[in-house]
This record gives structure tokens, C-alpha cells and sequence, in this order.
């Protein structure tokens, strides 16, 4: 199983904040789009980091409410670890695994510059994992039932 397996199934629909925008503005697009993740970006196709509910909450936690009028850059992860539509979802997993990550951003493979073409959650390699598991169920039940 691949990631432009989920992709297929999810879109690749990917929401990009400004990284000059304030940690306020940043929590309304994730309020809105009910993400757990934005997509630090100056053009909408290049990743300049990645900034989390988690960071923010752990910024207010440690400011205040005054947190809320700093920049995303001064928050945001700026070493994101990426993914290709061609990974399998058991190199995502173990990518997520062993760095603590709930999203890994997908880009196109290429000497150019990165281009954001999806995102991926934990939720999303999860929910195809169990699907997947079923299925193989399903099939041995069906063989060991007609025996």
C-alpha cells in the first residue's frame, strides 16, 4: 500500500498559512478546516516549516494570550520531514513512528525545488492499516469456510 493510495481516497487538499502571519490567525485555519497541521509557505507550493496545535498550545502556555500575536515563523518546525506519493505507508508509519510526528506533508519527487502535493496523518495511515487488516480477514475466513 502507497501513499497516493490515501491520497486517492482523501484528496490532496493541503491548507498553506503565510509564516508572517500572527499564531491568532493560524488558529483560525485550523479551527476552520479542522486540521491538526498547517503548511508554512510563501508561494502555497513550497514548504518553509510546519506549525502544529500542539506548538501553539505550548507557546500560550508558556506567553500567555500574548503568544497569540507573534509570527508563525518564530513557532513553526523548520526541518519538515516529507514523504513522495511512491513511499509505502510502512515507511510513513516508521517515519511517524520514530520522530513523534502526527503528519508528514507529501511532495513531488523532483531536483527542483520541494512542491506540496498532500498531506498524510496518523489517522489517515491508521484507518488504511485496519482497513486493510480486515480485508486479509475477511479473505482467510472465506478460504477456511469453504474447506
Amino acid at each position: 500500500m502507497y501513499v497516493n493510495d490515501i491520497l486517492a481516497d482523501k484528496g490532496d487538499l493541503v491548507v498553506t498559512i503565510h509564516p508572517d502571519v500572527t499564531l491568532q490567525h493560524a488558529t483560525r485555519q485550523l479551527a476552520r478546516f479542522g486540521f491538526g497541521v498547517l503548511v508554512a509557505s510563501e508561494d502555497g507550493r513550497s514548504i518553509a516549516g510546519i506549525i502544529s496545535e500542539r506548538d501553539i498550545v505550548h507557546r500560550v502556555a508558556k506567553l500567555g494570550p500574548a503568544a497569540l500575536t507573534i509570527p508563525v515563523r518564530s513557532v513553526m518546525t523548520r526541518d519538515v520531514h516529507t514523504c513522495t506519493a511512491d513511499d509505502t505507508i510502512e515507511h510513513v508509519m516508521s517515519l511517524m513512528t520514530e520522530h513523534g510526528f502526527r503528519h508528514v506533508p507529501v511532495v513531488e519527487p523532483g531536483d527542483g525545488p520541494t512542491r506540496l502535493c498532500g498531506m498524510i496523518s496518523i489517522t489517515d495511515v491508521v484507518r488504511r492499516r485496519v482497513n486493510e487488516l480486515e480485508r486479509s480477514a475477511r479473505v482467510l475466513e472465506e478460504y477456511l469456510s469453504a474447506r
